[in-house]
């Protein structure tokens, strides 16, 4: 039986970290440009912003529920507005 050298494979896996987090860290600051946009939208227009092709992306969906979940009780509306939408863009990942 043929041995595996799996260090190599770790160390290949190691040296890309580095790109594959500042590729995160990228998406999460887009995503975060984008709820402050989707923020700033009256929330009748909110559920517009799903068919957006910049929303093709599941952070959006993250940072939308931790909107929600900050904004459930001192505006339920805006809550639910928040909601709806990131129920929306996960619709389009599934």
């Amino acid at each position: 039986m043929e041995r595996i050298d799996y260090e190599a494979v770790f160390e290949r896996v190691i040296a890309g970290l580095p790109e594959l987090v500042r590729q995160v860290e990228k998406q999460r600051e887009e995503a975060a440009g984008l709820l402050a946009e989707v923020r700033s939208l009256p929330p009748e227009r909110r559920r517009f912003a799903a068919k957006d092709p910049r929303f093709d992306n599941p952070l959006p969906v993250e940072l939308l529920l931790d909107a929600c979940a900050d904004a459930r009780r001192r505006a339920p509306a805006e809550a639910e507005s928040f909601a709806r939408l990131a129920e929306a863009l996960a619709a389009l990942h599934t």
